[in-house]
């Protein structure tokens, strides 16, 4: 699994990669965590950066769905300033 590859090859958890590619890719994720320690793991993601080849792996992996909010009908309701 691309996500766990990429997890050990860094030394940090899944949910780390996963949060970190979200950051790589410019999207906004919203992490739960019921724990004290899981929300510091969140917010641990900036000591590592993902290869372009490990970006895309986790992408095919999960088949991620990019959502293009400014075109994409469905979110035709949020204001952009251009």
């Amino acid at each position: 699994d691309a996500v766990r590859a990429a997890a050990d090859a860094h030394g940090v958890t899944p949910a780390q990669v996963v949060l970190r590619w979200h950051f790589q890719l410019g999207s906004v994720p919203i992490p739960k965590a019921t724990s004290v320690e899981h929300q510091y793991n969140n917010g641990d993601i900036f000591e590592f950066e993902l290869s372009d080849a490990e970006v895309t792996e986790v992408l095919f992996a999960c088949k991620a769905r990019i959502v293009d909010l400014k075109n994409d009908q469905r979110f035709r309701y949020i204001k952009y300033d251009e």
